[in-house]
């Protein structure tokens, strides 16, 4: 037969060996396809005549040393903190703002918001189920300086994160929206026609 001859799979490798690396292909698979997504912030601003509303989407994953390789937080691990330590949470929310993303309005200022910060499930649902992932969510409502143009949010190049920059103005989502990466700063948003 030569040197390639006729190769029977069953008889080299035997049945079992074949099935069991099957069964770990699928395993690892399946893991990769239920992997955590990198952790962001979205910034989503709501505009009205003289307002605006910022909502920002925190994973607490993002406070960790390893945001990707961390697993959620679940709802049964909320449920497991007394309120001292959930408040903790939120301060580290208003702080990782403060530090990463800075909201500026043209012409010349910069403002801090001041976020009240709760607990979500993914997708801004409420948490129901024991395994239901959570976010924190938080809103500040700030007064548009008189004479504003525009309105921009900056990722500061200390952070670590993408920020995802979103728009409403006059009741309609704004179609462009942005993902900024630390050090990157967004588009001017005109918003004299509010």
């Amino acid at each position: 037969m030569g040197l390639v001859g006729k190769l029977d799979v069953t008889q080299s490798v035997g049945p079992m060996k074949i099935y069991g690396f099957i069964y770990i292909l699928l395993v690892c698979c399946v893991s990769l396809a239920v992997a955590h997504p990198v952790p962001d912030i979205s910034v989503f601003s709501t505009f009205d005549k003289e307002t605006v509303t910022i909502e920002v989407i925190i994973d607490p994953r993002s406070f960790t040393d390893d945001p990707e390789g961390e697993p959620y937080m679940h709802k049964s691990e909320l449920g497991f903190k007394d309120e001292a330590k959930k408040q903790k949470l939120k301060d580290k929310g208003q702080d990782l703002i403060d530090r990463t993303v800075v909201f500026k309005f043209s012409p010349g200022e910069t403002l801090k918001p001041v976020f009240s910060f709760d607990f979500i499930g993914l997708d801004k649902t409420e948490l129901k189920q024991d395994t239901d992932p959570v976010m924190l969510i938080g809103l500040a409502t700030v007064e548009i300086p008189d004479g504003t143009t525009s309105y921009q949010v900056i990722a500061d190049e200390s952070g670590e994160l993408s920020v995802i920059f979103r728009n409403m103005l006059k009741g309609e989502e704004v179609d462009r929206y942005m993902v900024l990466f630390p050090g990157e700063s967004s588009f001017e948003l005109d918003i004299t026609q509010r």
